[in-house]
């Protein structure tokens, strides 16, 4: 549970501030500023996660769990801020996450090559 609600607390909330600026302040010069806000909590968040992922290769170790499949739903938005493209650990987790079976299903008809 801890690395879901870091996920949703954290990554998720900053995503939110990054695409929808306009929704968390009425001054629209101030608006770049809580969307580069929101891109450096996105950068440190996923750093926090990189971090955890020693020895990996997932969040709890050598056990999968919905924390690795939420954490790769959310690195396959790519937005700008996306601050796990630079993530070798991260990168690795997503990878085999997509890689197993009933994922990779999904993920084929969702997200086409």
């Amino acid at each position: 549970y801890r690395w879901l609600f870091f996920c949703v607390a954290n990554i998720y909330e900053a995503d939110l501030r990054y695409y929808y600026a306009d929704r968390y302040t009425d001054d629209t010069a101030g608006r770049e500023g809580v969307r580069g806000a929101a891109a450096r909590q996105m950068r440190e968040s996923f750093a926090i996660v990189e971090r955890a992922l020693d020895p990996g290769p997932y969040l709890l170790g050598a056990h999968y769990s919905i924390a690795d499949l939420y954490l790769t739903m959310l690195t396959s938005w790519g937005s700008a801020a996306d601050g796990s493209a630079g993530c070798a650990r991260i990168q690795t987790l997503c990878a085999l996450v997509r890689e197993r079976p009933a994922v990779a299903r999904i993920w084929s008809r969702n997200f086409p090559k």
